[in-house]
C-alpha cells in the first residue's frame, strides 16, 4: 500500500497548491517575493512537424494560386502530360510531323486546353503583367469534338506516377465536366497536399534528423515545385520518405517488414520518375544486416530491392520512352557515344564534372536554383533572374548547418566500428553517388560526345539528394526533443519562402 502511494504521488508530481494557515489559527505564512513576469512564446515547445504544417499549408496554397498557368518551371509540357495521361495515355504516342517529317510524341488533346496553355505562355512573352482574373475568367469553352493532336516531346517520358495525385483530380473534375481552371488548379493543390502529407509523416516518422528534413522541404523550390505541375514534387516527397524510413528501420529493435515495403516502394517511383535516383536504392545498405536475423538473409533482401527498383526504372525506360527523332531534343548529340565514352574514359568524365562544378558559369542554374527556382523566364525587360541570389544561398546554407547542429545528440553507445563506419560513411557514399548520377545524365542526355562541361544543371534536380546526408547524423547520434531553436528554424525558412515570394511579384506582377 505504501509503495502504490508513494508512485502515486511521484507522478502526480509536487504539490504546488498555496499555502494555507495553520489549522490552530497562527499567522499564515511569510510570503515569498513577487514573481517576475516572463513572457513566454506559446509555441516555443512545438514539434518539427507542426511548424512543417503551419509554414507549408498557408504558403503552399499561395504558390498554388498565385503562380500563373504554365509558369512553374516547365510546367506546360507537364499539365499536358498529366492531361493526357488522365486520359488514358499512360504511354505516351509518337505522330509524323507532316510538315517537318520529323517525328514527336504527343496525343489528342482538347481544344479548350491548349488554347488556356498557350494565352499565359505568350503573355509570359510579353511585357504586361499577369492578371489572376484571368487565370479563372474569360477561358475558352470546352466541347469534346474540338480536339487536335499536340505535341508533348519535353515530358513524354515521364511515369504517370510522377503525377499521380494531380491526374486523380484531373479525371475526376473532367469526368463531371468542369472548366479548365478548375481541373488545372485542382491539379496544383492535389499535388500540393500529397507532398505536405506524405513530408509530414515523414517527419513525424523519423527518429531524428527532424529539423534537416522541414528545412530541405521548405526550400522554395521544393515548396514550389510541389504546387505546380512537374515530376519534382513527388520525387522530393519520396526522397525525405525513403531517408525517414531507411532511419527509423535502422534504429528499431527489430525489423519493421511493413516500413521495409514501403521503403522498397518508395525506391522503386523515385527510380521510375528519374533514373538518377536509382541510386537510392543503396540506402536499405545502411539498415544492420542483425535485424534480418541471418547476415545472408539482409545481403538477400537488399539485393532483392536493389534490383527490384532497378528492374522497374530500366523497364518504364525501355517501355515509357517515345521514339522520336533526335532533333526533338539536341541536334548532334549521340547518346550511345556518350555513354561509351563515360565509361571508358571516367577519370576525363570526374574532372568534367569537377570543371564545372568549379566554373561560375554552368552553375548559375544549379547552385542558386537549390534555394530558390522561381519557375520560367519572362519577357527580356522584366525581372527576369528567376534563380535565387548568392545572398539567400549563403542564408539556406547557415539555416541548413543550423539544422544539423540542432539535430545533434548524443553519441550513441555500443555501435560495432564496422556499424559505426556504415552509419558514418554509408550516407555520404549515397549523397557523392547521386551528384554524380545527376550530372552523368546530364551529360548523357545534353552534351556532345567528351564536352568539356555538363550543361542543362538545376538545382532542383539535387533537392531529393541533400535530405540524405542527415542519415550521417541520426544512424550515429540520439534523437533530441523538442527545444525553443524550432522557432528560429522555423522563422529562417519562413524568411526564405517570403523572399520568394516577393521575387515572384517582380517576376509575374
Amino acid at each position: 500500500m505504501s509503495t502504490s502511494s508513494a508512485t502515486e504521488r511521484d507522478v502526480a508530481g509536487p504539490d504546488t497548491s498555496p499555502p494555507t494557515a495553520e489549522p490552530d489559527g497562527g499567522a499564515p505564512p511569510v510570503p515569498g517575493p513577487p514573481r517576475r513576469f516572463r513572457f513566454r512564446l506559446g509555441v516555443a515547445g512545438w514539434a518539427v512537424d507542426r511548424w512543417f504544417l503551419l509554414i507549408a499549408i498557408p504558403i503552399g496554397v499561395f504558390f498554388v494560386l498565385a503562380i500563373p498557368p504554365t509558369q512553374g518551371i516547365d510546367e506546360s509540357a507537364h499539365f499536358i502530360r498529366a492531361w493526357l495521361v488522365s486520359g488514358g495515355d499512360v504511354v505516351a504516342r509518337t505522330e509524323i510531323d507532316g510538315n517537318t517529317g520529323v517525328r514527336h510524341a504527343g496525343g489528342d488533346i482538347d481544344a479548350c486546353v491548349i488554347d488556356y496553355v498557350s494565352k499565359f505562355q505568350i503573355r509570359a512573352a510579353e511585357p504586361d503583367d499577369f492578371e489572376p482574373s484571368d487565370y479563372w475568367f474569360d477561358t475558352p469553352p470546352c466541347s469534346p469534338q474540338e480536339r487536335g493532336w499536340v505535341i508533348a516531346d519535353a515530358a513524354s517520358n515521364y511515369t504517370p506516377l510522377s503525377y499521380a495525385p494531380q491526374v486523380v483530380v484531373l479525371s475526376a473534375t473532367r469526368a463531371v465536366g468542369l472548366p479548365v481552371p478548375v481541373s488545372f488548379f485542382g491539379g496544383r493543390l492535389a499535388g500540393l497536399a500529397a507532398f505536405i502529407a506524405v513530408v509530414w509523416w515523414a517527419i513525424r516518422l523519423a527518429p531524428g534528423g527532424k529539423s534537416v528534413l522541414m528545412v530541405v522541404a521548405l526550400l522554395p523550390t521544393t515548396l514550389m515545385s510541389a504546387a505546380t505541375y512537374n515530376a519534382d514534387g513527388v520525387a522530393d516527397a519520396l526522397a525525405i520518405l525513403a531517408v525517414a524510413l531507411t532511419a527509423s528501420i535502422a534504429l528499431s529493435s527489430e525489423l519493421n517488414r511493413r516500413h521495409l515495403a514501403l521503403l522498397a516502394g518508395a525506391l522503386v517511383v523515385l527510380g521510375m520518375i528519374k533514373q538518377p535516383y536509382l541510386v537510392f536504392a543503396l540506402l536499405p545498405f545502411l539498415i544492420p544486416n542483425h535485424l534480418f536475423g541471418r547476415t545472408s538473409v539482409a545481403v538477400v533482401a537488399k539485393l532483392a530491392i536493389g534490383a527490384l527498383v532497378g528492374v522497374a526504372s530500366l523497364a518504364w525506360l525501355a517501355v515509357g520512352t517515345p521514339e522520336v527523332e533526335p532533333e526533338v531534343f539536341r541536334a548532334g548529340v549521340d547518346h550511345g557515344a556518350q555513354l561509351k565514352f563515360i565509361l571508358q574514359h571516367p577519370f576525363d568524365f570526374l574532372a568534367t564534372v569537377v570543371r564545372t562544378i568549379a566554373a561560375a558559369g554552368p552553375q548559375s542554374y544549379t547552385l542558386r536554383g537549390i534555394v530558390g527556382s522561381f519557375g520560367m523566364g519572362r519577357y527580356v525587360g522584366r525581372a527576369n533572374d528567376v534563380v535565387a541570389p548568392i545572398i539567400s544561398v549563403v542564408f539556406a546554407t547557415a539555416l541548413l548547418a543550423v539544422a544539423f547542429g540542432r539535430d545533434a545528440g548524443e553519441r550513441l553507445e555500443g555501435q560495432s566500428p564496422a556499424r559505426r563506419l556504415v552509419a558514418s560513411v554509408g550516407p555520404l557514399v549515397v549523397t557523392i553517388a547521386g551528384v554524380l548520377a545527376v550530372y552523368g545524365s546530364m551529360y548523357l542526355i545534353w552534351a556532345p560526345v567528351g564536352a568539356d562541361y555538363v550543361t542543362d544543371v538545376q538545382g532542383r534536380y539535387f533537392i531529393p539528394v541533400l535530405a540524405v546526408p542527415v542519415l550521417s547524423l541520426v544512424l550515429r547520434r540520439r534523437p533530441v526533443l523538442p527545444r525553443p531553436s524550432e522557432v528560429w528554424l522555423a522563422g529562417g525558412s519562413t524568411l526564405l519562402l517570403l523572399f520568394a515570394i516577393g521575387k515572384s511579384f517582380l517576376v509575374f506582377y
